[in-house]
Order: C-alpha cells, then structure tokens, then sequence
C-alpha cells in the first residue's frame, strides 16, 4: 500500500468521525437515542478496525510470499 493511499484512507477515517461528531451534535434526537446511535457506530466502527486489521495482514502475508519467491 503507498504512502498516498494509507494517507487518503487516514484522511477519509478523520472525515467520518468529523460527520459523525457534527451528526451527534445537531441530532433532533432524544439522549437515549443519540446514545444508541453512538453505541452503534463506535461497534461498527470497532468491525471496521478489525476487518481493516485482517485485510493488512493477508496483504502482508501476500508480499512477504512474494519477497520468498524472488
């Protein structure tokens, strides 16, 4: 993965929590709403991490297979 790509994803994750913290504070919700909205999105976000943490180490595992084979 590039350096330019790594830096577009960490730039796209800032924009995310960005919209999502501007969401929370401008929600027409109720607190226990905007709680169990939060909730939710701090464990989907939790999923993303780890399939993110997955998707590196198959890459990973995918070059060191090629660097052996040179």
């Amino acid at each position: 993965m590039s350096t330019e790509s790594k830096g577009r994803k960490r730039q796209t994750i800032w924009l995310i929590a960005l919209g999502v913290l501007l969401g929370i504070l401008f929600a027409p919700a109720s607190g226990r709403e905007t709680r169990q909205a939060i909730v939710k999105d701090v464990k989907d976000g939790g999923r993303y991490l780890v399939t993110l943490g997955h998707n590196t180490q198959r890459e990973l595992e995918h070059i060191a297979h090629k660097v052996r084979n040179l």
